[in-house]
């Protein structure tokens, strides 16, 4: 398997990002062995989320992730020929204001791995994808604690 992440801060925000890079292959791996990645992080201001937001989902409110897939024909998720291809934008002061007690970096980490596995299937419109979708969240979430992946 292999992929490429390509990270474009927009933000104005200065951030000293973790390895994105070693959690996607990390995820993809476990969800996809035989699928190589092509993807795109794009860290943005609320402004930008909120107009994407509006355009795409016709949401007038600012949100923390967006997830965005290749138009594909009839895949259950949008995979052609094997590579997995998206786009995932997160709203920096988002994050900030819903982090909570944990710092941004962990923040962002949980809330990209939450994009990451919209481009891979998941969702949580239904109760019970979102039972599954947050138990897969988590799983990752407490694999990443105490291990490399994810650190420079």
């Amino acid at each position: 398997m292999t992929g490429n992440l390509t990270i474009i801060n927009q933000s104005g925000a200065a951030l000293d990002l973790i390895n994105l890079e070693g959690i996607t292959g990390y995820i993809v791996a476990e969800e996809r062995p035989l699928v190589s990645y092509e993807i795109a992080l794009t860290l943005v201001n609320s402004a930008e989320m909120r107009s994407l937001n509006r355009r795409f989902r016709g949401q007038d409110a600012t949100t923390d992730v967006l997830s965005f897939t290749v138009e594909g024909d009839d895949l259950p998720i949008q995979i052609r020929d094997e590579v997995l291809i998206g786009d995932i934008v997160i709203d920096i002061n988002q994050i900030e204001k819903q982090r909570g007690h944990i710092n941004v970096k962990d923040e962002l980490i949980r809330v990209y791995i939450h994009g990451l596995l919209h481009l891979l299937g998941y969702d949580h419109i239904r109760s019970q994808d979102k039972e599954v979708m947050e138990q897969t969240e988590q799983k990752y979430l407490t694999r990443m604690k105490g291990t490399n992946v994810g650190q420079q």
